[in-house]
């Protein structure tokens, strides 16, 4: 489901609307965490 479209909805509850506004932003954390490490242990980088 798209998150937005859940998120307007005036069908759904206040606190479904919550767990879907976790959902989504967990999902989106995914990314940056794994790039970070990824770039962290490139070997020949100036950071420490």
């Amino acid at each position: 489901m798209n998150a937005e479209a859940f998120l307007y909805a005036e069908a759904y509850p206040p606190r479904a609307k919550a767990l879907m506004m976790l959902y989504k932003r967990i999902r989106e954390i995914d990314v940056p965490e794994m790039m970070a490490s990824i770039i962290s242990q490139t070997p020949g980088r100036p950071w420490g």
